[in-house]
C-alpha cells in the first residue's frame, strides 16, 4: 500500500502494489473507497469530475500527471504506475453498515492503458 493521496485530500485512495519475490511488480490495484450507512443506498457511486468519472484512464491520468507535479513520493509514484499501465486494475470497494465488499465491480469503468499513455505523452512529463 502506497500513500498516494494528493493535497485536499483528493485522488486515488489506495494504491496497492503487489511484488514478487525479485521486487518485480506483479500487479496494482486503484482503488476507489465508498462507505455508507443509509439503508436505501444498495451500491457504491463513483463521482463524476471534471475530468471524467472517478476511476475512468482520464481521471486516472489526471491524478498520475497531478501526482508527478507534486514531487517527492507522489512523483515516484506516478512513475512507478505509468511504467506499469498494463499490470493495473481499477477496483472499487464498498462499505455499509461495517461491512466491506468487492461485489460491485460492474460500477467501474473500464481501465485503458493506451488512453492513458496518450494523455502522458502530451503531458510530457514521461521519463
Amino acid at each position: 500500500m502506497i500513500d498516494v493521496k494528493l493535497p485536499g485530500n483528493t485522488g486515488i485512495d489506495i494504491l496497492a502494489v503487489k511484488k514478487n519475490a525479485d521486487g518485480e511488480v506483479v500487479s496494482i490495484w486503484v482503488v476507489e473507497c465508498k462507505a455508507t450507512g443509509q439503508e436505501s443506498v444498495k451500491r457504491p457511486k463513483l463521482s463524476k469530475t471534471n475530468l471524467g468519472k472517478q476511476l475512468e484512464s482520464t481521471w486516472i491520468a489526471e491524478k498520475m500527471r497531478k501526482m508527478y507535479n507534486q514531487g517527492g513520493h507522489l512523483r515516484e509514484s506516478a512513475i512507478l504506475m505509468k511504467n506499469n499501465l498494463d499490470k493495473m486494475k481499477t477496483v472499487v470497494a464498498f462499505q455499509k453498515d461495517g461491512l466491506n465488499s468487492w461485489a460491485h465491480q460492474d460500477v467501474v469503468p473500464e481501465f485503458n492503458p493506451i488512453v492513458v499513455r496518450e494523455i502522458l505523452a502530451k503531458e510530457n512529463w514521461i521519463e
